[in-house]
């Protein structure tokens, strides 16, 4: 009987404003977005957090947490290089927080 635990590796993985980065690849996951994570890391800096990884599923990373386990999943990131279109991103994106917050404060 294989012991499977044997696949996992452990590394330290870099919380961005972009995503996680991990061995020259970004992963997100539903929670961080929700918590805003990256904007805090936007805002604050960034960290580092403990990930378990294996090599043969390097599209998957094992967050580690005192009060939980979460997997995030590589992303694409695509370069703009119009500053036009990425300024343009940013304000529609910035504006979709924006209503967002102010739902909720009327709520």
């Amino acid at each position: 009987m294989t012991n499977k635990t044997e696949e996992f590796q452990f590394g330290l993985a870099t919380i961005t404003a972009i995503g996680i980065k991990f061995q020259d690849k970004l992963y997100s996951n539903a929670m961080m977005i929700k918590n805003q994570l990256f904007h805090l890391a936007q805002i604050e800096g960034e960290w580092q957090i403990p990930v378990l990884y294996m090599e043969t599923k390097p599209d998957l990373l094992v967050l580690l947490d005192l009060s939980n386990i979460a997997i995030a999943t590589a992303i694409e990131v695509y370069k703009i290089d119009n500053p036009e279109i990425r300024q343009a991103y940013f304000e529609a994106i910035n504006n979709l927080k924006s209503q967002l917050s102010h739902k909720k404060n009327k709520n």
